[in-house]
């Protein structure tokens, strides 16, 4: 038995030294400060752009044609609609960068819809964004951290859950 505690000691501490750069990472510089906050309160929900987030992995982002769909008519003299507009017209993607990032030596498959499915909010990782303007590391997803809350909702502790 004393084996398997070693084992399994090992395994966690290499999850996270694996882990390390997401718990130390910072948020990065966005081209565009998205106010979060400004869409949640006119009630638009996650999903609305993160529309992938709920059959797929990939929480995704929409399309600047899909902002400037919206924005062709809604705050159109807002400095920051006028950026959005101008990435549209010249037809280039905004450059977004992602916030959370697990290392690739991590090994971590992490899926937004399986989260999702189960119920999770997405403030449980990503805080309450209503008060936020752009998104930033909220909680610092460790494997301690998951596995709490993986105890917590009585979901799978097993490696290959999360890891591939």
């Amino acid at each position: 038995m004393t084996r398997w505690k070693y084992l399994l000691t090992a395994v966690v501490l290499a999850g996270l030294g694996a882990a390390y750069p997401t718990l130390t990472q910072r948020a990065p510089r966005q081209p565009i400060a998205f106010p979060h906050k400004l869409h949640l309160a006119a009630g638009m929900h996650c999903t609305d752009c993160h529309r992938d987030a709920a059959v797929s992995a990939s929480a995704g982002l929409p399309s600047v044609r899909e902002c400037a769909l919206c924005h062709a008519r809604i705050k159109t003299q807002s400095p920051m609609i006028r950026q959005v507009m101008a990435y549209a017209k010249r037809g280039e993607e905004i450059p977004w960068q992602r916030v959370y990032r697990y290392p690739k030596s991590a090994h971590v498959i992490f899926r937004h819809n399986m989260h999702i499915a189960a119920g999770l909010a997405c403030g449980t990782c990503h805080g309450d964004l209503r008060h936020a303007t752009t998104a930033s590391v909220w909680k610092p997803l460790d494997m301690g951290v998951c596995i709490a809350c993986h105890r917590q909702h009585g979901a799978k502790v097993e490696c290959q859950a999360c890891h591939d």
